[in-house]
């Protein structure tokens, strides 16, 4: 059996202006400190459950790898890191870092009401895309990793909750919507060796490790 644990990177600056800026990957954007905050509560929840990993493996974007450096030192740990593009962030193209307002105007969105899940922003991926970019991610993970037991993952909440959502049948209401991961939420999925089970998804371990304190 191989515990897989996505772990969504800490609170990040561009978190602080998601009501006015189309972020998408953003991936030059660091963590505010109670970003670093999050991450140390996230490893120290992590040791509490003795869940320690063997492999860690980050997207490219600082937010994540940040949180993971962070999460790992409060564990006390050193591990392999991996860095693999294919745990980005959904891409949203050329509209990235652009005005929300602007962005998401009524042509696009009549355009996304007509087919959410494969719509995409000019030079950007669809729900789509980014399911099958981790779909192949994860694959190739247990393929390439056979005998690893326990796998952390620093990712993006929107392209964990795609994923989960393809596991799940979720239309884009419920991934854009209904689901949540917080910052340094855990997301867990297991392989068998068959298949692949969502065992939870979002659990917000930092207000767990702080309801215990």
């Amino acid at each position: 059996m191989v515990s897989i644990y996505l772990l969504r990177h800490g609170e990040s600056e561009m978190n602080l202006r998601l009501a006015e800026i189309v972020s998408g990957r953003s991936n030059h954007t660091p963590l505010t400190e109670k970003g670093y905050a999050q991450a140390r509560a996230a490893g120290e929840w992590l040791a509490q459950h003795h869940i320690v990993p063997t492999l860690t493996i980050a997207s490219p974007a600082v937010r994540t790898r940040e949180t993971l450096a962070t999460c790992l030192k409060a564990m006390d740990i050193t591990v392999p890191t991996v860095i693999d593009d294919r745990l980005q962030e959904i891409s949203h193209g050329r509209m990235e870092g652009q005005p929300r307002p602007e962005v998401w105007n009524e042509e696009r969105r009549a355009l996304l009401a007509k087919d959410p899940l494969h719509y995409a922003l000019p030079g950007g991926e669809s729900i789509v895309d980014v399911q099958q970019r981790k779909m192949d991610w994860l694959q190739d993970l247990v393929d390439r990793y056979p005998d690893e037991q326990v796998i952390l993952a620093a990712g993006h909440g929107y392209a964990i909750k795609s994923l989960v959502g393809h596991f799940l049948d979720w239309d884009h209401a419920h991934i854009t919507y209904v689901a949540h991961t917080p910052n340094c939420s855990l997301t867990h999925i297991t392989y068998d060796g068959t298949s692949f089970t969502v065992e939870y998804v979002g659990r917000d371990i930092v207000a767990e490790l702080a309801e215990t304190t």
